[in-house]
């Protein structure tokens, strides 16, 4: 894969909650979202920190989490729609990855480039949207 180093490096980001840290917010996408943000709130009351937690589009089941103080409403603002906007991209790369049997993780993202793994066989995908035409890559996509 040539973007193999980038992925390296984004997939090992670690957790939702390590991003939370890491960036002052997070934006995903999870199965269950109240059960997200419990989990979320739960680690920052450990750490006695705050956060505010959103969601902007439960049918889509995306979610934030802000820690209080770090960013201004319209930071919080242009990382959400920096999310809706990767959202299409990287839903073709995952529904590429299911057409040749993979089960995709949550991406992990930072700026315009985004990384997942296949949770059964550990397969990369690669998703960088900086360019005019995305580029996906990865070997999920090896046949």
């Amino acid at each position: 894969m040539e973007y193999q180093a980038e992925w390296e490096k984004l997939m090992r980001r670690g957790s939702d909650y390590d991003e939370l840290l890491r960036f002052g917010q997070v934006v995903a996408r999870a199965e269950d979202v109240e059960e997200w943000r419990r989990e979320i709130r739960a680690q920052v009351r450990a750490d006695k920190l705050r956060v505010r937690t959103f969601v902007p589009n439960e049918e889509e089941r995306i979610v934030l989490a802000v820690l209080v103080g770090r960013r201004t409403d319209e930071q919080i603002l242009e990382d959400v729609q920096a999310g809706y906007a990767a959202m299409p991209v990287l839903d073709e790369a995952s529904g590429r990855a299911r057409l040749y049997g993979h089960h995709p993780s949550r991406f992990r993202s930072e700026g315009k480039r985004s990384a997942a793994a296949c949770v059964r066989c550990g397969a990369s995908i690669y998703v960088d949207r900086s360019h005019d035409a995305p580029v996906i890559d990865g070997t999920a996509f090896e046949g």
